[in-house]
């Protein structure tokens, strides 16, 4: 079975994922880390992380697959030595097209492959971010990486800029051992932070995230107090990532579906006076189509308010 093995995860890499890990763990080493952060309400308005169904799934793989043996994580790097194209900044996650998209279709590549060329029966479920499932756990006892203090997963080669999906199979498959951290005493990640959002290692405060502000806080306009700490980000932040050790010596991707497209070379007065239907088109296939315009157009307001700001002091001077 290790032969077999051994060729999934050479497959894989033709598929364009940096790195393959197998665990036949279903329970989550750190679920009651999860439930706790929920309960400090730190997740935020992100219901979905808090309702009582899926943190009850989130337990263990088998609610997902019930006869699942073995799990099957992938990564998938998009870091990219590039500066941003435009004055406003788009979280390097979302400057090609959306992940949820091709890394799923790449897994039911992987999964064909092994039906087809592996003659190898089983059940199986995709999962790429969306589903009720501690994927970052799994990434770790599969030995896909460690958990970093700014809670994203490390990997040696690869740094922290991954895409994660799972094949969740009924297959006895031989698992791989965990990775062990990495990180040692650098808080670089921490102390870069401009607002403070890391309440300790490993424990984000989304109250104080510029991503969740720019992104998932639908409800609510960006606080004042983070306005001045935004530095152009209108979707996302990769600050605790740029500072990363790791991300200066890791693997540049050559992927195709992660270089930068149209959205992220508009300049904010574009954004400001784009139409709805030039949003939809612009942004479509990227994983920030959910951002709706006049959110995104509040958030390119809030991440310039402060260059505004100077701007007008110098006139005065």
């Amino acid at each position: 079975m290790q032969h077999t093995v051994d060729r999934i995860k050479s497959h894989a890499l033709t598929l364009g994922f940096c790195t393959l890990g197998i665990t036949k763990q279903h329970i989550p080493t750190n679920y009651r880390h999860y439930l706790d952060w929920v309960n400090r309400g730190y997740h935020q308005n992100m219901w979905y992380l808090a309702e009582t169904s899926r943190k009850q799934k989130r337990a263990s793989a088998k609610h997902l697959l019930p006869n699942v043996n073995a799990i099957v994580v992938v990564a998938m790097s998009y870091h990219q030595k590039l500066p941003h194209p435009s004055n406003v900044k788009f979280a390097r996650y979302g400057w090609g097209l959306d992940y949820h998209d091709f890394v799923k279709d790449k897994l039911r590549q992987l999964q064909s492959y092994m039906h087809n060329e592996l003659a190898l029966t089983f059940d199986a479920k995709i999962v790429v971010d969306t589903a009720p499932i501690l994927e970052k756990d799994f990434a770790q006892q599969a030995g896909v990486g460690w958990m970093g203090k700014n809670t994203l997963i490390m990997n040696q080669k690869n740094g922290s800029y991954l895409y994660l999906g799972l094949l969740l199979t009924s297959l006895d498959l031989p698992e791989d051992k965990p990775t062990s951290a990495h990180c040692g005493t650098c808080t670089a990640c921490l102390d870069a932070c401009p607002t403070n959002a890391f309440e300790a290692p490993f424990l984000l405060n989304s109250a104080k995230c510029i991503s969740y502000h720019t992104i998932e806080n639908k409800n609510e306009d960006i606080p004042a107090a983070l306005q001045p700490h935004l530095d152009g980000w209108i979707a996302g932040c990769d600050i605790c990532q740029e500072v990363c050790p790791w991300n200066n010596k890791a693997h540049v991707t050559d992927s195709k579906e992660t270089q930068a497209r149209q959205h992220t070379y508009l300049q904010p007065e574009q954004i400001d006076k784009l139409a709805p239907s030039d949003h939809k088109k612009i942004f479509a296939q990227t994983a920030f189509s959910r951002i709706a315009l006049p959110k995104l157009q509040q958030n390119v307001k809030a991440a310039m308010e402060k260059d505004a700001s100077i701007k007008e002091s110098q006139k005065k001077v």
